[in-house]
């Protein structure tokens, strides 16, 4: 039996690494993403509150950016000039992904920034992302917003066309420095209102309702080397004990003569005892700070700031 273990141990190791070469480069992915459709028309600024009324040029400038870099960038780009007061970021995160997905469609590739003009304090401006936007921008979420928010004003102050022109430029700017940035094999993203998960394999993005092929790597090398590890340990271990010929029972070395057992006790050194708390639920399970959940299933990334 021991013996055995020599083949055994190894070639476990052996069956983990190919597991981790077919969930890389085999395993076949249902890839629900939509990608995009190739109609920039769509691509906008929507000016709902009448910010650019007296300034339709500007407007227009900023409308016609907005379809430009759609075409450049292959996905679906709005901007969304919004008074609507709310009160909770899952609140406006909800609203912002619920809109892209009723204007462009689930799982479409495109990113929707609302700039929040109600007057509230703090503003709460929010990004949301869908398809390949999702690992494009995750991860710079936080630097994008601080360089918009340089263009705009705090909370509770007035903004004028000035400052919504400089910060949708700059927001262009923005998505176009990083979208040529392409993520790593080990990138991923969880959207865990939606349970979807977003990653980049072989040369495609793909938004799915597995774990990526990545999730498993680690736990995978870590058990692959510790199988190498301990294949190593059992062949010294066997081979060193080979070398006796002698018996190695404990029994040999007690002289029966000399040991007799004449009392026995059991004695507690320490005594332990767990508790456990006993969640009980609150009455409230949605994303939302009283807006309610999602109306579509679309997955989305994205953020929320203050300003």
């Amino acid at each position: 039996m021991k013996k055995k273990l020599l083949f055994i141990i190894p070639g476990l190791s052996l069956l983990l690494a190919a597991l981790v070469i077919f969930n890389l480069f085999i395993r076949n992915d249902d890839n629900i993403g939509k990608g995009f459709d190739g109609n920039s028309e769509k691509s906008c600024v929507l000016d709902t509150i009448g910010m650019f009324s007296d300034e339709s040029d500007s407007l227009d400038n900023l409308d016609r950016l907005a379809k430009e870099y759609s075409d450049k960038l292959d996905m679906n780009i709005c901007i969304y000039l919004n008074e609507t007061r709310f009160y909770s970021d899952s609140e406006v995160q909800i609203f912002c992904d619920d809109t892209y997905d009723e204007i462009y469609g689930e799982d479409t590739d495109g990113i929707f920034y609302l700039i929040d003009l109600s007057g509230s304090s703090p503003a709460r401006d929010c990004i949301s992302t869908s398809g390949k936007a999702v690992l494009l921008y995750q991860k710079k979420i936080d630097t994008i917003f601080k360089s918009l928010n340089a263009h705009l004003p705090s909370g509770g102050s007035t903004a004028y066309p000035d400052d919504i022109d400089d910060a949708v430029r700059e927001f262009y700017k923005q998505i176009v420095k990083y979208a040529g940035k392409k993520p790593g094999l080990l990138s991923s993203y969880h959207d865990k209102s939606s349970g979807k998960y977003f990653y980049y394999k072989g040369g495609e993005y793909v938004v799915s309702t597995h774990k990526p092929p990545s999730s498993n790597i680690l736990v995978l090398a870590v058990s692959a080397v510790i199988g190498v590890i301990a294949a190593i340990i059992s062949y010294f271990s066997i081979k060193s004990k080979y070398k006796f010929k002698s018996s190695a029972n404990a029994v040999v070395y007690v002289s029966h003569g000399e040991s007799r057992l004449t009392e026995s006790s059991d004695t507690f050194i320490r005594s332990y005892v767990t508790k456990r708390k006993i969640e009980t639920s609150s009455g409230g399970g949605s994303r939302s700070g009283g807006g309610g959940g999602h109306t579509h299933s679309g997955g989305h990334g994205g953020g929320v700031s203050h300003r």
